[in-house]
């Protein structure tokens, strides 16, 4: 993946070394160089299910390690200016809070299989271009050297904001440019809300600009800046208008500007030699939260290509978590939930929920829809009305953030038990007439799992608020066994009836 966006130079096998001090060598996995930066990266995978992760030492002895490595590569590439990034990469493993902690106090990145796959499917639609979306990730908010950052502007005001309108090079707005694709691997980067770029449409709009073709049409984006944008004011000026010409000053820094809509018009310049030679329209906005990103990508593709239902789902957890109205954060609780029993490598539904514009498969076949259909159906919540709540929930007394945390691990114990009790029916899916990880058999059991609860509840005063799940799914338990033991021994034509049955 790395040598196809542009890294030129790489190890060829494992055995390499680099003395990193004057006694000691490091054997590194992956060492990757091109003109402008240089990846250190070490690979930890297993095989079968996602496991649990325990990289104290390992992290650690990177950590130790990295000052070491850095002046050796500075050495063995004296003559350049290299920005230097250590990655850890994982398969099949989750980390843990601890190991995700000493990932960050050491300024390690970490890389898991969803990263790999997003930017192996990019690079499949962007070629090189795709380099850009990497190294926006890889050295976010660090300069970039020699760049021309200032352009000719017009500076305005629009429904309460300020934004700034100018026209640029390509090349320069895909140097610092992101996109924030809806995909498992910018997680870390919630809310998210764009949809990832179709090749077939980036191919025709390229021919177009070969062609001399052009958009009048804008550009949105927003500039993410710590410090105040620099805007020179020009002179003279129309005293009486209230917009202002002069000169704004870009931050020179990677993933500083996230692109909320025309990121096609862009890439489409990307393997383009007029990215160099054409200058298109923007209008900046500056500092716009990702709350306020979201709503305004969603007005702009209201009345163009609808925004498909279960990108909605996914964009609306993140539009609502914050609502000033309840109803509208238990749904955005319920969306998350959902999300995240698809997206969490530490979850039995890991990959079997469809999120954003994720395909599906014969066991990635579950829809949001259903799950928060299921949910609503469940006395978790409750009854909400608005800004009130009428009735408490099993889970739900007043604090959304609260129900949150104990609702989803609650979720996750109950489908494991469920899975680790019927593993070979857990992994049928839709094929083999399943009738567990499908949409109706997901629901139910959703819907199973709130009446045992409210039975533990009314008669063993077993409050699930205020224990572990662990000591929630043990009660409940008990009575899922009845229900599995009914699953081990079910006929086919059961089987099918199952299937059909909704409601």
């Amino acid at each position: 993946m790395l040598a196809k966006v542009g890294f030129l130079a790489l190890n060829k096998d494992r055995s390499l070394t680099i003395l990193y001090n004057d006694h000691n060598t490091q054997q590194i996995d992956v060492l990757a160089v091109d003109n402008e930066s240089i990846l250190v990266v070490e690979c930890k995978a297993c095989i079968g299910e996602p496991t649990k992760g325990n990289f104290k030492e390992t992290i650690e002895a990177i950590g130790g390690k990295k000052e070491g490595l850095t002046k050796a590569l500075r050495k063995i590439f004296p003559d350049s200016k290299h920005k230097i990034k250590f990655v850890f990469a994982t398969k099949n493993y989750y980390l843990t809070q601890p190991d995700k902690d000493r990932l960050e106090q050491f300024d390690i990145l970490h890389f898991d299989e969803e990263s790999l796959v997003y930017y192996q499917d990019l690079q499949k639609h962007l070629g090189l271009a795709a380099r850009f979306q990497l190294l926006g990730n890889i050295f976010a908010g660090q300069t970039i050297p020699e760049m021309n950052n200032k352009v000719p502007a017009i500076r305005g005001k629009m429904g309460g904001y300020t934004y700034y309108s100018f026209s640029i090079e390509p090349e320069n707005l895909l140097k610092v440019g992101y996109v924030l694709h809806r995909n498992k691997a910018n997680k870390k980067l919630m809310p998210t809300y764009q949809r990832l770029i179709k090749k077939s449409r980036l191919t025709a709009i390229q021919n177009f600009i070969e062609s001399s073709g052009f958009f009048p049409n804008s550009l949105v984006i927003n500039i993410e800046s710590d410090k105040q944008i620099n805007f020179d004011v020009a002179t003279p000026q129309v005293e009486t208008s209230i917009s202002k010409i002069g000169i704004l000053h870009l931050p020179k820094t990677y993933r500083s500007v996230y692109i909320i809509d025309g990121q096609h018009r862009l890439y489409g310049y990307a393997n383009s030699e007029y990215r160099l030679t054409n200058s298109i329209p923007v209008v900046a906005f500056i500092n716009l939260n990702r709350t306020e990103q979201v709503r305004m990508f969603m007005q702009i593709n209201e009345n163009q290509k609808a925004v498909p239902k279960n990108l909605q789902n996914t964009l609306n957890a993140d539009l609502l978590w914050n609502s000033p109205e309840l109803e509208e954060r238990v749904k955005a609780i319920k969306l998350q939930i959902a999300q995240d029993l698809g997206e969490d490598l530490d979850s039995p539904l890991y990959d079997r929920v469809i999120i954003g514009e994720n395909l599906k498969s014969h066991t990635r076949c579950i829809t949001i829809d259903t799950i928060k259909i299921g949910l609503d159906r469940s006395s978790f919540f409750g009854t909400v009305l608005k800004n009130s709540l009428k009735k408490e929930g099993s889970f739900l007394v007043g604090d959304t953030g609260k129900c949150y945390e104990k609702l989803l691990p609650f979720m996750k114990e109950s489908f494991r038990y469920l899975k680790d009790s019927l593993p070979k029916e857990w992994e049928r899916g839709e094929e083999s007439e399943g009738i567990i990880t499908i949409n109706a058999g997901i629901e139910s059991f959703i819907r199973l799992f709130s009446d045992i609860i409210d039975y533990l509840f009314t008669d063993h005063k077993l409050n699930p608020r205020l224990v572990d799940s662990e000591t929630v799914v043990k009660e409940l338990s008990f009575y899922l066994d009845h229900v599995i033991n009914f699953f081990k021994e079910i006929k086919p034509e059961e089987r099918i009836d199952f299937r059909k049955s909704y409601g």
